[in-house]
């Protein structure tokens, strides 16, 4: 049944990334506004309305399908310290190794990241121990403060330190503990209803640092994809409902551990063809084929400097949920792709 119309959504932001949201929410009779300073933003087109700035009252119900408006959470030092009064370990907390990772102070993604020789300060930066170690993003959804998690990746990175796919996991030991650090996380940060995004670095001897936490789905709306087509849960209008106070019971939201299928994410670099006749041998498994905006890294230019959005491809993969580790999806990618 469609929410009633006089629930009033806000939309922080209008982009790409939102869009899809938006529409959900329009379909599902909510008035939508949009808080975006692009003026070529799509999803100003469509949404009811526009504002300008973020309000102070209580008129809206914010929403944040691509990037957090929440206070604190944007400030890298501001959350370190909340994960550190919860007992979790941070980068900071590892010993360094002389490599640092340099990252602005404020924001969320992997925008103007870069690995430096020396921890001299850097305005409006921050520069932590470089954590080497096997990297996970996990996807939690929250419902009054309870925290389940939907779904964990492993990321295997180029060179350079850009993804070159993710893939899910789910090896008990491994998974459980990602997954429980991450659920710790997003609790420590307040979080009590909707998506999170929690990256986190297994270092030596499985120690996890929590590298990041925000309070919104993985970055390109490929989160709802992945969680949709692993187990099934609708992220997107639970997501809608939630900001609007109809958070869904616990029992409704699918952990990872329930699901349906293995998913991957593979990401087609620069100059990289989309899947040829080769790869499409295994096209049953291949359930999303689309080119994206992604910003991407200059490999002229040593790969430590973000370029401007470049047009590349993504392929998301699905494959009925083995009993192993879901690796079958990385073989799938190794074959296909080289």
């Amino acid at each position: 049944m469609a929410l009633k119309r006089r629930l009033r959504l806000l939309s922080c932001g209008a982009g790409p990334q939102q869009l899809g949201g938006i529409k959900r929410a329009l379909e599902m009779g909510v008035h939508v506004a949009a808080l975006d300073d692009d003026d070529d933003a799509p999803g100003l087109a469509i949404a009811d309305e526009r504002v300008m700035s973020y309000p102070e009252g209580g008129d809206y119900h914010v929403v944040s399908f691509a990037t957090d408006y929440h206070a604190g959470t944007k400030s890298k030092p501001t959350q370190k310290a909340a994960l550190k009064r919860a007992g979790l370990l941070t980068p900071d907390d590892c010993p360094t190794s002389g490599r640092w990772v340099c990252k602005p102070e404020s924001g969320s993604g992997s925008n103007d990241v870069s690995i430096v020789g020396d921890r001299s300060p850097r305005p409006g930066y921050v520069v932590e121990p470089y954590v080497d170690g096997t990297e996970y993003a996990v996807e939690t959804f929250s419902t009054n403060g309870i925290h389940i998690p939907q779904l964990v990746l492993a990321k295997h990175k180029t060179q350079f330190g850009v993804s070159r796919w993710l893939v899910s996991e789910h090896r008990s030991a491994v998974a459980s503990l990602v997954a429980e650090t991450a659920c710790r996380a997003v609790h420590a940060m307040g979080h009590r209803n909707g998506p999170s995004h929690t990256e986190i670095i297994l270092g030596v001897g499985n120690r996890p640092y929590v590298v990041e936490t925000h309070p919104r789905g993985g970055g390109f709306f490929l989160w709802e994809s992945l969680v949709r087509l692993s187990t099934g849960f609708d992220n997107v209008g639970w997501t809608i409902k939630a900001a609007m106070g109809f958070p869904p019971w616990p029992s409704d939201v699918v952990p990872f551990t329930r699901r349906r299928n293995d998913v991957g994410i593979y990401f087609v670099q620069p100059g990289e063809p989309m899947p040829d006749s080769a790869a499409m041998a295994y096209r049953k498994h291949f359930v999303e084929c689309q080119f994206m905006e992604f910003p991407w890294y200059d490999s002229a230019r040593s790969g430590d400097t973000p370029t401007d959005y470049d047009r590349i491809g993504c392929v998301i993969a699905s494959k009925p949920a083995a009993r192993s580790n879901g690796s079958s999806i990385e073989s799938l990618f190794r074959r296909s792709f080289g």
